[in-house]
């Protein structure tokens, strides 16, 4: 473990320790913490948002009055220096309002316009999107903000404009290059997990799920709010391995991959939260004695320094010991049920999205792959008897057609926790297995 600024990089094996002469698989845990807050940093940096909500006729009754309520909220919590964007979309889009100053002024005059909003007929996502985008790119252009943040309430599926996830996705990415984020919220049971999930996974934001008034209020006042918190943005996690090694990323994350190296893009991490990145190690026979060498970098920006970044590098290595004592060597059981826990929801979480596709049998093909994997790294855990059950019943769900709340429900609460992320809905609505019945 290494600290440097407050920022904090553990890398951890379940066992450090590789028997000479026998092929092996080892699991590597890397978790990156962002610094806390600075006591001294009493003024936040100020927002560029653009609120976009769904107004098709799904969306009509305690649906957009939800979503208004919501916006007053930002209207309410934003400051002078703040500026926000409210677009509408349907089959066509409306912008209210565009890069408007939240002064008292402002507040006045956005107030009056989200009294107007309605809702009626079909769903142009893409379109809504790009206009919200278009909107806080206009701001940055201007100079006064270095970045913008769009959030997306939508509880339907597009069926106009671009529709397709995959599309979506780079469109997204494309955005963040230029320091456009994008988070997404479903409302209900209707919404396609698969289309909002692309904004927020290429725009480094956030997937939320919310099935009422108060659900709504919570993620996008919580949205804003951890907006308030970031401490280390652009983060970037790099790792050199020794190409003897076959590396196999266990948790989902975008990665590039090249011989001798994994890099990817975490984004940014709020204060005191932490990230994680797990790799299976697979070995063949080795030497007594070799010793093999991981080396990994993390690259971050502080959340008052828009430009320069910080790099910060640590090392860990396994060791290549007599039989005996490899096999005598207590596993790291605390990092073993962090480990497992990673594999367990992006297990869930890649599953879901191919049932989401149709695709039952490669669902179900999923964890029929993983479980010898799975099983052997979790055989002397107390927990293996549940989660061994728990990966059976998530076969079975995911094997079969299934739609409705719980499967929206699993899917971004297993997302979020492969991303240590907290569910900023006020009430308990338990992890993603909960949701598997």
């Amino acid at each position: 473990m290494s600290i440097n600024n407050q920022l904090v990089i553990n890398a951890v094996w379940d066992n450090n320790l590789v028997p000479a002469g026998r092929s092996a698989q080892r699991n590597l845990l890397i978790e990156v913490t962002a610094p806390s807050k600075p006591e001294q940093v009493s003024e936040r940096q100020p927002i560029n948002l653009a609120l976009v909500i769904d107004c098709s006729g799904s969306m009509t009754g305690a649906p957009i009055e939800a979503a208004c309520r919501a916006a007053e909220g930002i209207v309410d919590c934003l400051k002078e220096g703040d500026c926000l964007s409210l677009v509408t979309f349907n089959q066509a889009t409306d912008t209210l309002f565009s890069g408007l100053m939240m002064n008292e002024q402002g507040k006045h005059e956005a107030s009056e316009l989200i009294h107007r909003i309605y809702a009626g007929g079909i769903t142009n996502l893409s379109a809504g999107w790009f206009e919200g985008s278009r909107c806080v790119a206009s701001e940055m252009e201007h100079g006064e903000y270095r970045e913008g943040h769009v959030l997306v309430l939508s509880d339907g599926r597009a069926n106009r404009g671009i529709c397709d996830p995959d599309e979506l996705l780079y469109h997204a990415r494309e955005l963040a290059r230029r320091n456009v984020k994008t988070s997404a919220a479903g409302i209900g049971m209707r919404y396609s997990p698969l289309q909002l999930d692309a904004l927020a996974e290429g725009g480094q934001g956030r997937l939320h799920d919310a099935d009422s008034t108060a659900d709504i209020v919570d993620v996008v006042l919580g949205e804003l709010g951890e907006l308030h918190t970031i401490t280390a943005r652009g983060v970037g996690l790099s790792l050199e391995y020794p190409l003897v090694a076959n590396l196999e990323p266990i948790t989902r994350m975008a990665v590039n991959h090249e011989p001798g190296k994994y890099s990817l893009q975490i984004g940014d991490i709020v204060a005191d939260a932490t990230r994680a990145f797990a790799v299976s190690v697979n070995l063949p026979r080795l030497e007594q004695g070799e010793q093999l060498l991981f080396d990994g970098a993390v690259s971050w920006r502080e959340s008052t320094d828009q430009i320069s970044s910080t790099t910060h590098s640590f090392e860990t290595k396994l060791f290549v010991v007599p039989p005996f004592e490899a096999d005598n060597h207590i596993p790291e059981y605390d990092v073993i049920e962090r480990i497992a826990d990673l594999w367990e929801a992006t297990l869930a979480y890649r599953a879901l999205r191919q049932n989401e596709q149709g695709d039952y049998a490669g669902a179900s093909l999923s964890y029929t792959t993983q479980f010898a994997a799975f099983e052997n790294l979790v055989k002397d855990l107390h927990s293996a008897p549940l989660r061994l059950k728990r990966f059976a019943s998530a076969q079975r769900r995911v094997s079969m057609e299934w739609r409705g709340r719980s499967k929206r429900q699993a899917y971004t609460l297993s997302k979020k926790a492969i991303l240590s992320e907290r569910d900023l809905r006020s009430r308990d609505v338990g992890n993603w297995y909960n949701h598997l019945e």
